[in-house]
């Protein structure tokens, strides 16, 4: 038996030894513990096939909650006249190899732009954005709807559409149409 065999031989008794006290223990957890190098530690787990007993649980993340939960009134309001339904989205594009989002605001019933914002940042500051320019230009809508996005939660936001008394209609979680 070679040198090289043996050191690492001893090793993988070392490795089985720490992997006995510490069932969850990675090459990195290893290394730290046995003072040897990472690369080390990951080429003899290979050579004899060993993996760490169990894995660790994902960490717990304490859902949120929603603060306001909006129905959503296009499934029983049909856009009859200019300026009755509003409806908001923004997207990412590349422009120059850098991200830019686009906020726009669009009136349903003649599907044309009322407001739109560009920045190069996401968050409630692009949409709130878009919306006063919707409504410094044109005549309030009766509904504003949006997807649930944290940038149409934000209290700003919605904060601006109940002080004009717009009634706001959201899409369910999970369905983007």
């Amino acid at each position: 038996m070679s040198r090289q065999t043996e050191r690492d031989w001893r090793l993988k008794c070392q490795i089985e030894e720490v992997l006995h006290d510490h069932p969850s223990y990675g090459s990195r957890n290893l290394a730290i513990e046995l003072s040897y190098n990472r690369k080390r530690i990951q080429r003899v787990m290979r050579l004899f096939g060993l993996k760490p007993y169990r894995k660790r649980g994902k960490k717990w993340k304490k859902s949120k909650e929603k603060v306001q939960i909006y129905e959503n009134l296009l499934l029983v309001a049909i856009p009859m006249y200019s300026h009755h339904i509003w409806v908001a989205d923004f997207t990412e594009l590349s422009w120059h190899g850098r991200k830019v989002f686009v906020a726009t605001v669009l009136d349903l019933y003649t599907r044309q732009i009322v407001g739109v914002n560009v920045a190069v940042r996401r968050g409630a500051p692009l949409t709130v954005a878009a919306l006063w320019q919707a409504l410094f230009t044109h005549p309030r809508p009766e509904i504003f709807h949006s997807d649930n996005g944290k940038e149409y939660e934000a209290t700003a936001f919605t904060n601006i559409l109940s002080q004009f008394g717009i009634g706001i209609s959201r899409s369910r979680p999970g369905a983007p149409w």
